[in-house]
């Protein structure tokens, strides 16, 4: 088989990915006392595009992931998510989500749809803290060594995944006011007690929303066949 200018782009970039990681590996080796060597960071994944060299792999380290773990961790425990063990099962699943969203989210760089503004990260931020003060939901990722910044960008990525989907999902799905009404009167929702005609923008969104699990994946199917997905690491090897 004979190898595209993206291909080879693509490879030199996994190959390059690799030589960082190791450089990472081989700069702490040399300590002056000797000592055994330290992983500072490695490449964990490279999200590229089959196709469409416009648009830069996305890199997934070692420090993202932890990261993301213990952004999870503090999201389900609260403070005792902080200093909690991070078990295999949750950098399993995180490993995924960050795959699956970093595949969303070059889509809607390629179609220059990935902008958020700073109120829509403000807002997912407000989300993630919860009943936590600011200062309260600072201090916790400030002692699981997360920066704001960090936090940020993360939250930026969730939300133009997210979007994008719900916004791909509104252009192929026409919801018929028979299908709205009928999902109404059979449904378990927010709405319960209330009038269909009331509430009927807020319900369709909440209707929207319910479908979006089941649309996300089958636009992940589709997006992954236009998509070269490397893992170096293996997220069970990790002892809990």
């Amino acid at each position: 088989m004979i190898a595209t200018p993206d291909d080879r782009a693509c490879l030199s970039l996994v190959a390059l990915a690799f030589i960082a990681s190791m450089t990472c590996c081989l700069e702490a080796q040399a300590q002056p006392d000797g000592s055994n060597m330290v992983l500072l960071d490695e490449v964990v994944a490279v999200v590229a595009g089959k196709f469409q060299s416009s648009v830069p792999p996305q890199v997934v380290t070692r420090w993202d992931l932890e990261s993301e773990c213990r952004l999870e961790s503090i999201q389900r425990y609260g403070e005792a998510g902080v200093d909690r063990p991070i078990s295999k099962s949750l950098r399993v699943n995180v490993l995924e989500r960050i795959i699956d969203e970093s595949i969303i989210h070059r889509e809607a760089l390629r179609l220059d749809e990935a902008g958020v503004d700073e109120e829509a990260i403000d807002g997912a931020l407000a989300s993630l803290a919860g009943n936590a003060s600011f200062d309260e939901f600072e201090e916790w990722l400030d002692r699981a060594q997360l920066s704001g910044s960090q936090v940020r960008r993360i939250l930026e990525r969730r939300t133009v995944a997210d979007r994008y989907v719900m916004d791909n999902l509104r252009l192929t799905l026409a919801l018929g006011e028979s299908e709205i009404q009928a999902s109404f009167a059979s449904m378990t929702h927010p709405f319960v007690g209330q009038s269909l005609d009331d509430v009927h923008d807020g319900f369709k969104e909440w209707l929207l929303g319910i479908k979006a699990a089941k649309h996300r994946e089958k636009l992940l199917a589709e997006l992954r066949s236009r998509c070269r997905v490397w893992i170096f690491f293996d997220p069970e090897s990790v002892d809990d």
